[in-house]
């Protein structure tokens, strides 16, 4: 049985960002990224696969073909360099 985030865990911000801000521009958050972020991300990721997986024949049809997840573009060299800033994720 899947289970997603628990109620506590269920706030929007991660690595110091919180939900984008509605005039549109999202501002860098310069926090660290720990490793209680990277563990909630990749329990948002599980939750969208398991869903995708659900509903669409063509993911349903890969399930046991998982290669990889990972943090892409801006926040990932965030981890890395801690000097780029986060705008958003791209897992």
């Amino acid at each position: 049985m899947a289970r997603g985030p628990r109620k506590a865990e269920t706030s929007t911000s991660i690595g110091g960002l919180d939900a984008p801000a509605r005039s549109g521009v999202a501002e860098r958050s310069q926090a660290k990224l720990t490793d209680r972020d990277l563990e909630r991300l990749l329990e948002f990721e599980r939750v969208e696969r398991e869903r995708l997986y659900r509903t669409s024949p063509i993911w349903a049809a890969h399930r046991k073909r998982l290669l990889c997840v990972c943090l892409g573009q801006g926040s990932a060299l965030h981890l890395i360099d801690g000097r780029n800033g986060i705008k958003d994720f791209d897992a």
